[in-house]
């Protein structure tokens, strides 16, 4: 990002293929925006349709927030920001960059936190009253290679790992950011008195040992 020379900047992963249309409709959703500074993410697919359904997105419908919209109807009282958008299928303006700085480098691959940048990157982006916009086209596939439950289980760990250290990191100074957590304990007591994974059974991984 520090090096990137362009007006808009794409974000994905080296295990992952832009659809055919991708630049295309990266550049008709930047030109609806107009003067609004947006954090897009697109649509996320398998690559592999054999790979475990981890570390994709595949809602059908638009999704647009910020901090001006109606609380009562914003994802944050009610789910997490954390998913909205990944870092694999991520767009934005200069100034959106500008605005927000790079990732917080104790998050991420090589870190000691392993996950978790993009995410912050979307919580300080909806502090910036930056709207945050999921959009069903502008698509990737995703060639994780997970298949085997072991892999899956330690992927949702450190994704977990890394939402629960956003949480501490937002809990004083916006603690609206973090109520996904209280959501989380009380989904946890729910499985351990149902015997239950109410989480992710495909990955073998509960919400009770998050």
């Amino acid at each position: 990002m520090r090096t990137a020379q362009g007006e808009l900047l794409a974000i994905t992963d080296d295990d992952c293929r832009l659809s055919k249309d991708y630049v295309k409709d990266l550049l008709r959703h930047d030109a609806s925006d107009g003067d609004e500074l947006v954090l897009r993410g697109g649509r996320i697919e398998l690559g592999d349709p054999t790979d475990l359904p981890l570390a994709i997105k595949t809602t059908p419908t638009r999704l647009r927030f910020n901090r001006r919209m109606n609380p009562a109807t914003n994802p944050t009282r009610r789910d997490t920001i954390i998913g909205q958008i990944s870092g694999c299928n991520m767009t934005m303006r200069r100034a959106v960059a500008e605005r927000l700085g790079g990732f917080d480098e104790h998050f991420g691959p090589g870190a000691a936190i392993t996950s978790g940048a993009d995410a912050d990157y979307l919580f300080r982006a909806y502090i910036s009253d930056i709207t945050i916009e999921y959009v069903h086209d502008m698509a990737v596939s995703h060639h994780h290679g997970r298949k085997k439950k072991t892999v899956g289980y330690q992927l949702m760990r450190g994704y977990s790992i890394g939402a629960g250290a956003l949480y501490a990191k937002y809990v004083f100074k916006h603690p609206n950011l973090s109520r996904p957590f209280y959501w989380d304990m009380k989904a946890a007591i729910k499985e351990l008195l149902s015997g239950s994974n109410l989480y992710f059974p495909l990955s073998g991984f509960p919400l009770s040992t998050k």
